[in-house]
């Protein structure tokens, strides 16, 4: 019969307390030392099997990083985000209208189109993501640069829509003066 105590079984995890007895690993890293040495907890002499019915039952599910490559993942960031999809600037005798920062969430997205002064939408090309590389959403900016230019002072409204890779769509509208930066 293997022994474990819920900081082992947990390990690397968090030290909040829920009762005298256990840490919630959602919260502030520590070490199985120390997670022992604050909540001063026990050996709990259990086997494998309850011990991990009860790290489940207390929400003790194992952490995975996320890629941010699918809608699932990216949605919740993009629509936080939204006031901030896209900037304009008047750089060295051009509007520069950047996408930079909703470009850097682009894995779950299939499309990004964009409307200047009520014109026809136009889909921007975008960087493809990396997967299988660490970082899959990272832009290279070798040959696609993230923003598109037009003549000086012409930008005075952005429509911009997103369609995710489930389907779904979002779009915002934007004045000059709400996304102009210096």
């Amino acid at each position: 019969m293997t022994t474990l105590n819920f900081c082992d079984l947990v390990g690397f995890a968090t030290a909040a307390c829920l009762s005298r007895h256990f840490c919630d690993y959602r919260q502030v890293p520590v070490g199985r030392e120390r997670c022992k040495e604050r909540l001063g907890v026990k050996r709990l002499k259990v086997t494998i099997a309850k011990h991990l019915l009860l790290a489940f039952a207390l929400g003790a599910t194992p952490v995975t990083a996320e890629n941010f490559t699918t809608a699932a993942e990216v949605k919740p960031i993009v629509g936080a985000i939204r006031a901030q999809w896209i900037a304009v600037r008047l750089w060295e005798g051009h509007d520069l209208l950047y996408f930079t920062n909703l470009l850097s969430w682009r894995c779950g997205l299939s499309e990004i189109s964009y409307a200047v002064n009520g014109q026809a939408p136009r889909v921007l090309q975008t960087e493809p993501c990396y997967e299988g590389e660490a970082a899959p959403n990272a832009l290279k900016v070798a040959d696609i640069l993230p923003y598109v230019s037009f003549p000086p002072n012409t930008i005075q409204s952005i429509e911009v829509a997103v369609t995710y890779d489930d389907g779904t769509s979002d779009t915002a509208t934007f004045e000059r003066a709400a996304v102009q930066i210096d």
